[in-house]
């Protein structure tokens, strides 16, 4: 076997560890058994006297390095679960208690209530104080509104999060490193500008875009907007997020690894449109991605998605796929030996990886039956873009939303290829508008032109009665089916393209001869 597909299997093999250790717990019998036969497989593939005598390796010693790296992958898990346990927290549930903590994350407008994920300092109750680490997540009332940095006392009822709707809301707090929640308690504000000094300039730069956008452009194109640029779903109408998710195109305003690795590959082809050199064509792209990060705040999930998003703009630069596939996996593998509760509960994470196999591998293939689809302005080429990504990430969507969007593709065809346009003019009315309030709103007019058709496309695909169909519980299985054909898809593809390029080179030598 070539070192390099031997390396993709071994990174496989981790990533398989950590993916079974996420849904189940493994006893330690079974790893040291792993661990025995990793072993004895490796010797057995090195004791081949024809393994010294080639480059490849041979199938014993590749398994036995998968057995080693599926091992690493549950070790790993549950080494981040050991150090993540917090069980003074947990032995305070249910009396009525006095916490001070800081506000670790942006605050989040819920219907109601503000959500405020709470960085712990100390606890207070009948039996005294004492320090206090861990999270947790606390639903206060709208006003007074709570930022980032603010170092809060609070009194309130400690409850344990209980599951809803088939979703396992513990463990996915879990994964956040948070334990309890407590709802509606008594706020004290202690003290101001307790976080990060980097990360609250950055949140400070995203609300300054908010309110550059509520200046240039009225509602619903404002919370449009707002999504596209920086994520922000506060105030988009209940109409609007619904036809979103009829449509399937929720992702836009989500700040989804779907979102940015799209967005990556529409201004790299742009940039071949226009004839821009192969330098210049390719760290443009990247620096938008990078300013896109910053501008939205430069949470771990969106620094995830956008390595992501950029690994799509080497794998189009060197056009290789095989060395692409590798270096997507590997950065994948990377993440998650960081943090291995990424690869089952963090979304966003999930739709950036798959995503960018869907533009790397699918693509090549949907491009294949647009021969009829008009070239100008690199539209074919968004277009299967948009269609591989589209068809690798569509069974997760459903798995999590339990919906199934008949015209999820055409809605995401007529808007998908408007939406680096939209962000780019959008982007620098903002800019203008810091400037000169005129300039900002002449530019804030093609946004609003171009905001106006999307939403248009949305709420009348939208609207159309057989939109969308509610699968409920069975989203396991439809992502099960759907993948199944993704792959097997890929590989028959795959198969054809080395048979195609065998015979071509025996034709080669033949004409040579």
């Amino acid at each position: 076997m070539p070192k390099a597909r031997a390396f993709l299997c071994v990174l496989c093999g981790c990533i398989a560890g950590i993916a079974v250790r996420s849904f189940w717990p493994i006893a330690v019998p079974v790893v040291y058994g792993l661990i025995a036969g990793a072993i004895a497989s490796f010797s057995f593939g090195l004791l081949d006297t024809r393994v010294r005598q080639r480059a490849k390796l041979n199938h014993a010693v590749v398994l036995g390095m998968m057995l080693m790296s599926f091992g690493l992958g549950i070790w790993r898990y549950d080494a981040v679960e050991f150090a993540y346990q917090d069980p003074f927290i947990l032995g305070d549930i249910g009396p009525r208690i006095v916490l001070e903590g800081v506000v670790a994350e942006e605050s989040q407008e819920n219907a109601n209530s503000l959500r405020l994920v709470i960085e712990l300092k100390q606890i207070a109750h009948d039996q005294g104080t004492r320090p206090l680490l861990g999270r947790v997540v606390v639903y206060a009332d709208e006003y007074p509104s709570y930022v980032y940095g603010d170092k809060l006392r609070l009194s309130g009822v400690l409850e344990r999060p209980e599951a809803f709707d088939g979703f396992d809301y513990p463990a996915y707090l879990k994964s956040k490193g948070v334990y309890a929640l407590m709802r509606h308690p008594q706020i004290e504000l202690i003290q101001r500008d307790q976080g990060v000094v980097a990360y609250q300039y950055l949140l400070r730069i995203k609300q300054r875009v908010e309110q550059g956008v509520e200046e240039i452009v009225p509602e619903p194109h404002a919370s449009l907007l707002k999504g596209l640029l920086v994520g922000s779903r506060t105030g988009i109408p209940e109409d609007l997020s619904l036809d979103l998710q009829r449509t399937g195109t929720t992702h836009i305003v989500a700040l989804s690894g779907f979102n940015i690795t799209i967005i990556a590959e529409n201004i790299a082809v742009l940039m071949r449109v226009l004839h821009v050199g192969a330098v210049a064509g390719f760290w443009i792209p990247v620096i938008c991605v990078i300013g896109f990060t910053v501008m939205t705040g430069a949470s771990a999930s969106i620094v995830r998605a956008s390595i992501m998003g950029i690994l799509v703009l080497i794998a189009r630069r060197e056009g290789r796929s095989y060395q692409a596939a590798n270096a997507i996996v590997c950065a994948g593998t990377l993440m998650m030996l960081y943090d291995p509760r990424i690869l089952r509960f963090d979304v966003g994470f999930q739709l950036s990886f798959l995503a960018t196999f869907g533009i790397v591998y699918l693509a090549p293939i949907v491009k294949r039956y647009l021969g009829w689809f008009p070239q100008y302005f690199g539209v074919r080429e968004n277009l299967a873009s948009t269609l591989g990504a589209q068809a690798s990430v569509l069974p997760t969507l459903i798995y999590y939303f339990g919906t199934l969007s008949f015209i999820s593709p055409l809605a995401n065809i007529l808007v998908l290829s408007f939406i680096p346009i939209t962000m780019a003019f959008g982007f620098a009315a903002v800019l203008a508008g810091f400037a000169a309030s005129l300039l900002g709103m002449l530019l804030g007019g093609v946004s609003y032109a171009l905001l106006s058709y999307e939403l248009f496309i949305i709420h009348v695909l939208g609207s159309l009665p057989f939109a969308s169909v509610d699968l409920g519980h069975a989203g396991f299985v439809v992502l099960v089916s759907l993948y199944g054909g993704v792959f097997l898809r890929a590989l028959v593809s795959h198969r054809r393209t080395q048979k195609y390029r065998a015979v071509s080179g025996g034709d080669a030598v033949l004409g040579a001869r």
